[in-house]
């Protein structure tokens, strides 16, 4: 009887010890998230906010995910052409910081669009017009304007004196 005794006992000590190292463990995982949290709130003056207290992935290592930044919009222009010649338009010196590919959108001041890195465009009217492309990554997007100077036929430009210009 003595051993079934002895045996309980000792059964009753490996559960106890087991039961305070599991409450030891969640007390120190708890501390340590309540210090990463108050360290984060000490940064918040800063303005440099970072919690990255428990990351965890598949193989062990903390990891963060890569930081996505706005494109930059860049146009070769400004332009300039005639009435009804096709001017061609590039926004391929734009830039993707991580590398990623861009998609763009034009607006061609004259209620006309286009899309693509680099697009061709006619005017109907002889005029100043403001040109605007946006890039985007999928997920930011950034603008760049600049103008497009269209000429009639004959010469005439629209940023010089009226009557000063000869046919």
């Amino acid at each position: 009887m003595l051993c079934w005794v002895s045996l309980i006992a000792l059964a009753i000590l490996i559960i106890h010890v087991y039961v305070f190292l599991v409450v030891v463990f969640f007390i120190a995982l708890v501390m340590c998230e309540g210090l990463c949290v108050f360290i984060a709130v000490l940064q918040a003056p800063s303005g440099n906010i970072v919690v990255r207290c428990f990351q965890y992935s598949d193989s062990g290592t903390t990891t963060s995910p890569p930081l996505n930044r706005q494109p930059v919009a860049v146009t070769d222009g400004p332009y300039s052409g005639i009435v009804g010649q096709s001017i061609s338009m590039s926004a391929a010196g734009s830039t993707d910081p991580e590398g990623g590919a861009l998609s763009a959108t034009w607006n061609f001041g004259d209620g006309q669009s286009g899309t693509g890195l680099t697009t061709s465009h006619p005017y109907s009217n002889v005029g100043v017009f403001n040109v605007t492309v946006s890039v985007s990554d999928g997920t930011y997007a950034a603008q760049a304007t600049t103008t497009a100077t269209i000429n009639a036929v004959g010469g005439w430009n629209p940023s010089s004196p009226i009557g000063s210009d000869t046919m």
